[in-house]
């Protein structure tokens, strides 16, 4: 389960990246990325991907956000608060996804 999880998760700052950038064929590059995932590595690797959108949209948001406070260029951040909050949603998904995938893999395993 940890390599389909992990490249799940490095997929997801692709999606992360696309989606603060162009929104909406963001979001079309992400469900496109999440169906290649689920047909190539199975759930884990969604799990994964939803978990690292929500993670690499917060850290590159927290980046641009630090990057604009420090500079003297009259740069102003943005209200970011929905993109936070959609963020933090996907990564509480995806842990969730996660967890649910990992019981569901020890249940079967410990049956047979």
């Amino acid at each position: 389960m940890r390599r389909p999880w992990l490249s799940g998760f490095i997929v997801g700052a692709i999606a992360a990246f696309a989606l603060l950038v162009v929104p909406t064929p963001g979001l079309v590059l992400s469900v496109f990325l999440a169906l290649l995932l689920q047909r190539a590595r199975g759930l884990p690797a969604v799990a994964g991907m939803v978990c690292g959108t929500g993670f690499w949209g917060l850290a590159l948001l927290a980046q641009a956000n630090a990057h604009c406070a420090i500079s003297y260029s009259g740069c102003v951040a943005p209200n970011v608060i929905a993109p936070v909050v959609i963020a933090a949603a996907l990564l509480t998904a995806g842990a969730a996804l996660t967890l649910t995938v990992y019981l569901r893999t020890r249940r079967t395993a410990a049956t047979v």
